[in-house]
């Protein structure tokens, strides 16, 4: 990677317009840039579906690229969504 971006964040901002009834949802979260390089993947045991405006837990398995589990923490990641009408 890049060392210009190790240590820097880039901020993820999300709107999604349900097409019903032209509510829309926005997300955001931040993203920090490492100098190392991790698999991410979303756990098979995550409900399949989502329903806005309830609480939604998702499980996400972090490894490094040399195969090596990472550490056995846990860490909660919240998005939090709010209202607009357009």
């Amino acid at each position: 990677m890049n060392n210009y971006l190790t240590g820097r964040t880039l901020t993820v901002e999300a709107n999604v317009t349900e097409s019903l009834n032209h509510i829309t949802l926005s997300g955001k979260n931040e993203v920090k840039f490492y100098d190392y390089a991790e698999k991410m993947e979303f756990l098979k045991s995550n409900p399949n579906t989502f329903k806005p405006g309830l609480s939604h837990t998702a499980y996400v398995s972090s490894i490094i690229t040399s195969g090596l589990l990472q550490g056995l923490s846990v860490s909660s990641v919240f998005v939090v969504l709010g209202n607009s009408m357009q």
